[in-house]
């Protein structure tokens, strides 16, 4: 007997990710954080071109600092579009 819910190793499948702190942003930008403690942000807009690929021109800025803490200054990053996750 076998039970479709599992796989060969009696696992069940991880069919979906958790999403924590689930926001949506402006032009369908999605933003949460997972399971294993990342916060991800999805479906970024890639507004602009250099060296014919399309990038991303972002701020991070830190809105709110645990207490203790010193707020890291604004950092600008461009983002390249390859259709992968970037951790920063």
């Amino acid at each position: 007997m076998t039970n479709g819910a599992t796989d060969d190793s009696g696992q069940l499948p991880l069919n979906f990710e958790y999403q924590f702190n689930y926001r949506e942003l402006a032009d369908m930008m999605k933003s949460y954080d997972t399971l294993e403690g990342m916060h991800r942000i999805d479906y970024l807009p890639f507004t602009d071109v250099r060296d014919g690929m399309k990038v991303g021109n972002y701020v991070l800025v830190e809105t709110q600092v645990p207490e203790g803490y010193e707020a890291a200054k604004p950092k600008a990053i461009t983002v390249p579009y390859n259709g992968s996750a970037w951790k920063i």
